[in-house]
């Protein structure tokens, strides 16, 4: 037992929405794979640089005494992201947040187009008033947007070798980071999965990522919030 320890959390793995007759939406397996890739390979490496200052919301468990010490949940009222605030209250008070090693299940609701993609812009604004450095930084972590950018500069140059290559190094590099994430880290073995639809999500990423600054506003249940800094 370790008094120092106030909250512990878990990453988790993207479970596609219930499959039908038809099997799984290609939209709940895209976001599926986000969950599994890109937000778990985001949250390791801000424990690496900075520790934990944040919790992930489908495990939160928080000491009691932790939770007196800022008013309880009633202080996260305001705050749309209720989770990274109760995890960055408890870090703020001189409590440690602890990443488990144990990987949980998200089963994915979003199984049509528009649903998923509103999710998930409505993911990326959260983490951009959260934690709005960390960010603005995430432009540099997506890989195929610059590999079919670079890809069109070689073409232009007529220089088609270079132009499959610089592609094929895209796709490669998100193909390596599925394969790790998904074996190493959130135990879910399907290499194939990882190179036909990471990369792809890896794009949309992207899109997602620059839609985050239009707007304040998120939907929520129904309800238009407006967020503020």
């Amino acid at each position: 037992k370790d008094d120092k320890v106030g909250m512990v959390t878990c990453l988790y793995r993207g479970i596609p929405g219930s499959p039908g007759p038809e099997g799984a939406s290609l939209w709940s397996r895209l976001e599926a794979e986000g969950m599994s890739v890109e937000m778990s390979s985001g949250v390791l490496v801000a424990e690496l640089f900075e520790g934990m200052k944040f919790a992930l919301g489908p495990t939160m468990a928080v000491r009691c005494e932790c939770l007196k010490r800022f008013g309880g949940f009633r202080a996260l009222g305001s705050y749309h992201a209720d989770d990274f605030i109760l995890g960055n209250l408890v870090a703020a008070h001189g409590h440690t947040v602890v990443l488990s090693t144990h990987i949980i299940e998200h089963h994915v609701l979003n199984t049509s187009f528009l649903a998923s993609v509103r999710h998930q812009i409505r993911w990326m604004k959260s983490t951009r008033f959260s934690r709005p450095k960390g960010h603005l930084g995430t432009a540099l972590t997506f890989s195929m947007p610059y590999g079919i950018l670079a890809a069109g500069a070689a073409l232009a140059d007529r220089r088609p070798e270079l132009a499959a290559l610089l592609f094929v190094w895209g796709w490669a590099t998100r193909f390596a980071l599925a394969a790790i994430m998904r074996g190493l880290v959130v135990q879910q073995f399907s290499f194939v999965r990882s190179a036909l639809l990471y990369p792809l999500r890896d794009l949309l990423g992207f899109f997602y990522w620059v839609a985050s600054y239009f707007g304040n506003g998120v939907q929520w249940r129904g309800e238009v919030y407006q967020l503020l800094s």
